[in-house]
């Protein structure tokens, strides 16, 4: 078994949800990779379908669709003929792809819901969107977004529904595939019944969904087995046994091969079965892989380590990069771009040749509950690319469209700085300086970020790495926080700031080269008494708590609509 070279690291493992583990979730969202070559019909909703699905960076938000939250969402949306497809709980929404306006909500009374929450993809086929909710499989029309039909499937539907000419298959929570006539909702009878029962035995329970390829369905259930079935007969293939976790173990079908993640072992399979190379990584992966058009795979690990690997086995970037917060879903590659989104509203877009970051975006959260207006959003749905525009789900419920060509001249902000403008302190360390900065349009360029002390610049301290005692400003990408503590030294004072006039002066620009600059002074006077320092991460009284790692998000299971900023 090859290796790649082991990264040192510390990394406490996540707390579980109420439902579902992280990773769990993170696998169901996987569940938007669906596609089938060579038969009546390509669905691959984590690109869209029918549409041009290059993007280019950096990016600027377009527009912004607020709808009811729901906790850690990882239903993906989809596209389609200019319109945006997705769930967020136990609603569906129809959003014009361009301007972001509402076509249509299911069910159309804002006082009421489905039955049951969707938490997989919806998929179309034509004009009509079929979605797999907990207590069934639902058909609704695409363009007006009535209801067709309803069939109930035991246990509900947690994988996305698969379409191949007049039949769609889903997966049922009782372990069986269902076959139904996509004009009638009625099963289709023959080989998909067996012994009086709808549906065909499916070896196990499915944990990390299915992929559908050339006429054929992939799946990995619980028992570690490895499946491969035939849509048109309903005939295994085969059955072989893998190893490790198969939480995020969805195939990433590439031609004649595919790529299938168990814990922390990458294997390259053809299709076939047959095994052509297994790869250890350093850390479990937490979603599903995502390929390019070479057959590279790209892999995000539990210490939030993104991996680039060709299809020899071998790494492809000369080393790997790693994102802020935890990956909740499978990332996507558009082109030379590999999009990944994570816990806290965070969205990077790196080269896939390269792995350098070629943009980034942290999503303010929003809220159409007047009543509660969520601090943090996370994004557990995979992200969705159609027609150069970027569309991201964040379980606050809101849809964000990002483009290239989207207006943007409006430099960052730069707030609550402290000391505040013409104060006296006194200077003894540590001594706190800080501010806020924040940008809506396209997002804040790192890179250009600069914080100078009387004249003199600051080093960056990089996050996540400690820098012991080395002198250095922090910047938090998650509320935006500047900050700088000048040293102690064993005596107390080595780093004190003298008596008289100090200025702070800070540069940073967004990713479209808008330039913001704030320029301050504050006195330091040592016969002043010390007192207590704001803080620039607590200015606002916000928090950050209660959502990092996957756990309850601002949806709420039990959050209402209403109030101002969205459809709602």
């Amino acid at each position: 078994m090859m290796t790649l070279p082991r990264i040192r690291f510390s990394w406490a493992h996540p707390r579980r949800q109420k439902t579902f583990s992280r990773g769990a979730v993170a696998a169901v969202a996987a569940l938007s990779f669906l596609s089938i070559a060579g038969t009546t019909l390509t669905v691959r909703p984590a690109v869209a379908q029918g549409s041009s699905s290059a993007v280019q960076t950096p990016m600027a938000v377009l527009w912004k669709y607020n709808g009811l939250g729901y906790s850690n969402n990882p239903a993906a949306p989809i596209y389609a003929d200019g319109t945006i497809y997705y769930a967020s709980g136990k609603i569906l929404y129809a959003v014009d792809a361009r301007q972001g306006a509402l076509k249509w909500r299911f069910p159309a009374d804002s006082a009421s819901t489905l039955s049951e929450a969707v938490i997989a993809a919806p998929v179309i086929a034509g004009d009509t969107l079929y979605v797999g909710a907990l207590d069934g499989l639902y058909a609704f029309d695409a363009a007006a977004g009535t209801k067709k039909w309803y069939i109930n499937i035991p246990g509900g539907v947690t994988n996305s529904p698969v379409v191949v000419g007049k039949t769609v298959f889903a997966a049922g929570q009782n372990n069986r595939l269902y076959a139904a006539n996509t004009a009638t909702g009625d099963f289709i009878p023959g080989v998909w019944s067996m012994k009086g029962k709808e549906g065909v035995d499916m070896g196990g329970d499915v944990i990390a969904g299915m992929t559908a390829a050339d006429g054929y369905l992939y799946y990995v259930t619980g028992n570690q087995v490895l499946h491969k079935v035939d849509l048109s007969s309903g005939v295994q293939r085969y059955a072989n046994r893998v190893e490790g976790d198969i939480r995020a173990a969805l195939p990433a079908v590439t031609g004649e091969t595919f790529y299938l993640i168990t814990g922390s072992t990458l294997s390259k399979y053809r299709t076939n079965g047959v095994r052509l190379w297994p790869l250890r990584l350093p850390n479990d992966a937490v979603a599903p892989p995502a390929t390019d058009a070479a057959g590279n795979v790209y892999v995000v690990t539990a210490d939030r380590y993104v991996y680039a690997i060709n299809p020899s086995g071998g790494s492809l970037w000369r080393k790997s990069v790693r994102v802020d917060e935890e990956v909740l879903t499978a990332p996507v590659v558009v082109d030379n771009l590999l999009i990944v989104a994570t816990a806290l509203g965070g969205v990077n877009a790196f080269d896939t040749a390269t792995g350098a970051l070629k943009w980034s975006y942290i999503l303010t959260p929003s809220g159409t509950n007047a009543s509660y207006l969520p601090t943090v959003t996370n994004v557990a749905a995979t992200p969705l690319v159609a027609d150069g525009s970027l569309y991201i789900l964040s379980d606050d419920g809101s849809l964000t469209a990002f483009r290239h060509d989207a207006p943007d001249s409006q430099p960052p902000t730069i707030t609550q700085m402290v000391p505040e403008p013409g104060d006296a302190l006194n200077g003894r360390p540590p001594f706190h300086i800080s501010a806020r900065v924040g940008d809506v349009g396209s997002g804040i360029d790192i890179s250009s970020l600069h914080v100078k002390l009387d004249g003199k610049d600051l080093p960056r301290r990089i996050q996540g790495v400690d820098a012991g005692d080395k002198e250095g400003f922090s910047w938090d990408p998650n509320d935006g926080s500047v900050e700088y503590y000048t040293q102690e030294s064993g005596a107390g004072r080595g780093s004190s700031l003298v008596d008289g006039h100090h200025s702070v002066s800070i540069s940073v620009k967004d990713w479209m080269g808008n330039l913001a600059t704030k320029t301050w002074s504050f006195v330091i006077d040592d016969t002043v008494p010390r007192r207590a320092m704001k803080r620039a991460n607590s200015a606002n009284g916000g928090s950050k708590s209660g959502t990092k790692g996957g756990s309850r998000g601002p949806g709420g299971a039990g959050a209402t609509p209403g109030g101002p900023g969205g459809g709602e």
